[in-house]
């Protein structure tokens, strides 16, 4: 019994670490393929990232308990795998918190527009209140995500409750394939929680039973709320519209408008804040979550052993100037950081495990008959490489505008 317990407090563990802000740009990012359309795309997505979570799970299982997946990919693949994991996770870590804050700061410039509009002090507001957080230490860290996270789940249940009965079902159209091509990337990051894998078999044990089904579980359950949080906004917003999802996208704020488009379309005003609260509540945890795994990895890095509160403090300013510079910058940022923020999880969550795995195998001869493996053998992992490259490509023509 102790075990299934485990297995189930790991799968809400991925589920926490899936669920982010990211979900925030789904129905926007996809409202011109139909809602049918992109179901097929989040289940070929939730598949692919998966297959990941297996791939690394299979890695460490080669290795002893408590090893992290940088330290896997110099087992694997050598200090220049390494140096290259590295540097994605660096700039993933960066590109998605210069989308959270730059989202964040849209969000309560929007909300807060009869007081304080601007969104450059929102932004810098919003990071000091993030820094002081993240300075204060793992306490402080704790309960603000623990409030948080039950105000997103109180307000998620009301946001669907209240929307539901106004989702038009004619919404839910097949769409249009043309657009398809950009809506991967983004779909794929918001399924992003591998690097948890390693620590996930360190609390639940090494028996593949209990620890397929906390992946399984933990995957499935952001899957599921994924649809029914697209399925509520596309049922409920029209697409063409002023105040429709190809307007909120063609805005750059995305976040910061879509309350005023569900309050608009509803004509009921507390639903709006209540999107705000929800909008709010995942950027933050999201930003909190993110900052803190950069400030622990620059501990890594360093080698830094004993808490000196200077250099804790430079960790801080290091993990947090650069994405507010961003938002400074690059104020509707918020889909273009997500978008390189996607590129860099199809390299270091599609690629690289993909490549460990090959090395393992067929090189180092790390696997054993008694190890997990995962099904299909080079066939299989061929077509992860194939997959991430594909996705890596279709996103930078995207970007750069070479796929028209």
């Amino acid at each position: 019994m102790q075990k299934w317990n485990r297995a189930l407090g790991g799968a809400l563990l991925i589920a926490g670490t899936t669920i982010g802000a990211g979900m925030l740009a789904l129905p926007i990012i996809t409202a011109e393929n139909g809602f049918y359309l992109t179901l097929s795309v989040f289940v070929i997505a939730w598949l692919f990232m998966f297959a990941s979570a297996l791939l690394i799970l299979e890695a460490n299982l080669w290795f002893p308990s408590r090893i992290n997946l940088l330290s896997m990919t110099r087992l694997t693949l050598g200090k220049s795998g390494l140096g290259v994991a590295l540097l994605l996770y660096l700039l993933l870590l960066y590109s998605v918190n210069a989308a959270y804050i730059t989202g964040g700061a849209s969000l309560l410039s929007t909300a807060l527009n009869d007081w304080l509009p601007q969104h450059s002090i929102m932004a810098v507001l919003l990071t000091l209140v993030m820094a002081a957080i993240i300075f204060f230490g793992t306490r402080i860290v704790d309960y603000s995500n623990r409030l948080l996270m039950t105000t997103l789940i109180i307000s998620y249940i009301v946001l669907l409750g209240a929307i539901a009965p106004h989702v038009d079902i004619t919404h839910f159209t097949i769409g249009n394939t043309q657009g398809l091509a950009d809506t991967w990337i983004i779909v794929v990051l918001s399924f992003a929680y591998q690097f948890v894998i390693p620590s996930i078999r360190g609390y639940v044990g090494k028996e593949m039973r209990y620890l397929g089904t906390a992946i399984f579980v933990g995957s499935l359950i952001p899957l599921l709320l994924y649809i029914f949080w697209t399925g509520a906004i596309v049922g409920s917003l029209p697409l063409e519209e002023s105040h429709g999802l190809l307007a909120l996208r063609e805005s750059g704020e995305p976040v910061g408008g879509l309350g005023a488009s569900i309050r608009y379309a509803l004509g009921v005003a507390w639903v709006g804040n209540a999107v705000a609260i929800f909008s709010l509540c995942a950027l933050v945890t999201s930003v909190l979550g993110v900052s803190w795994s950069m400030v622990g990895l620059l501990y890594d890095i360093t080698q830094t052993r004993d808490y000196k509160p200077l250099k804790h403090l430079l960790f801080v300013v290091i993990t947090l100037l650069p994405p507010l510079l961003f938002a400074l910058f690059f104020q509707r940022g918020f889909e273009m950081a997500l978008r390189y923020a996607g590129i860099f999880v199809a390299i270091l969550l599609g690629l690289l495990p993909a490549l460990m795995v090959w090395s393992g195998r067929y090189h180092k001869n790390y696997a054993k008959p008694i190890h997990f493996q995962l099904p299909g053998g080079k066939i299989s992992l061929l077509a992860m490489v194939g997959f991430s490259v594909l996705l890596v490509v279709l996103e930078i023509m995207e970007l750069y505008g070479w796929s028209s």
